[in-house]
């Protein structure tokens, strides 16, 4: 019953990820234009703060998940 109540508890995460994050790459004809890339940076700085969030609410939940703590500190970096 545990496991099987992590895996729905991460099923539901990666819901909740799919639905909160939006990363589509730069078309590549729009990679030389200066302020679609700019864009696209500040874009994805966005989504990484989504990210950092959701992790971290995740981590005060659970201290003791050890690659919920590796993704802390990855996300930390971003």
């Amino acid at each position: 019953d545990d496991k099987e109540s992590k895996v729905e508890d991460m099923e539901t995460q990666n819901l909740e990820l799919d639905h909160r994050v939006d990363a589509t790459p730069l078309v590549p004809k729009l990679r030389k234009n200066r302020t679609a890339h700019i864009d696209y940076l500040k874009h994805t700085l966005e989504e990484a703060a989504t990210l950092r969030e959701l992790v971290e609410s995740e981590g005060l939940l659970s201290p003791l998940n050890t690659p919920l703590v590796y993704a802390c500190k990855y996300t930390r970096r971003i």
